[in-house]
């Protein structure tokens, strides 16, 4: 069996936020449930190198001291708060008007013929390929605590069933120190099949799309009173078929 790599993001990922506490041995089995999530049995030299990463790593970690990752109290383990620094809030027809920009990009890498709309009437960019017209509604939003938020006007959603509409949420992260995009596409079919199945929630004026990450498998879930695995629609090469 290949030896596996532990990281200290890998680490950091154990813990679901801020306040959930670990012992050491918890950190080792958590780690070792996600690097071989199909074993229930391993070989004991894989165990026994895992679990040596995994000191080796935390030991290193609290040298650094103030700089840490982790904070140690009580013999368990947490992710350190980080300092931030407070800038100037960006306009939010901004961050909307660059989620469309990065929509577009995609969306003529993937030959599609793409403008904005000069209006917002629930459309924001019209597209064209192979003959067939496409429009999109683009919600601009930000990864918290590996959750995503983004609702779409009640209203608008009811008017634009029947034609070729796309809802495509534009998810910003930050990945070692560079903001990225992820980007979720959806039908309205895929969304009211949702709303049936209680995964996605359809309020009195709008409707509430929430995703999750799986702690092990990293794949992400459409979820409300239930929960659905949203891969096929995550960073699709073609977004709008």
């Amino acid at each position: 069996m290949e030896n596996k790599e532990v990281t200290m993001e890998l680490i950091l990922s154990v813990f679901k936020n801020y306040s959930d506490k670990k012992r050491i041995k918890e950190i080792k089995e958590a780690i070792i449930s996600m690097l071989y999530p199909d074993n229930l049995l391993i070989d004991v030299k894989e165990r026994d190198s895992v679990e040596k990463q995994v000191v080796e790593l935390i030991s290193k970690d609290k040298k650094l001291e103030s700089e840490s990752e982790l904070i140690y109290s009580s013999g368990k383990y947490g992710k350190r708060k980080k300092k931030t620094v407070l800038l100037d809030p960006v306009n939010s027809e901004y961050i909307g008007t660059a989620g469309e920009c990065a929509v577009i990009s995609e969306l003529l890498f993937s030959g599609y013929n793409a403008n904005r709309m000069m209006i917002d009437d629930g459309v924001d960019i019209i597209a064209f390929k192979d003959n067939v017209y496409y429009y999109v509604q683009v919600k601009t939003t930000s990864i918290k605590d590996g959750r995503i938020y983004a609702q779409i006007n009640l209203d608008r959603f009811n008017q634009y069933m029947p034609v070729q509409m796309r809802y495509v949420i534009v998810a910003r992260y930050n990945d070692k120190g560079i903001d990225r995009n992820m980007f979720f596409s959806f039908t309205p079919q895929q969304i009211d099949e949702a709303i049936y199945n209680r995964c996605i929630k359809k309020g009195e004026n709008s409707v509430s799309i929430k995703i999750r990450f799986n702690d092990k498998s990293g794949d992400p879930y459409l979820y409300d009173e239930k929960e659905k695995n949203c891969s096929w629609n995550w960073n699709r090469k073609d977004m709008l078929k």
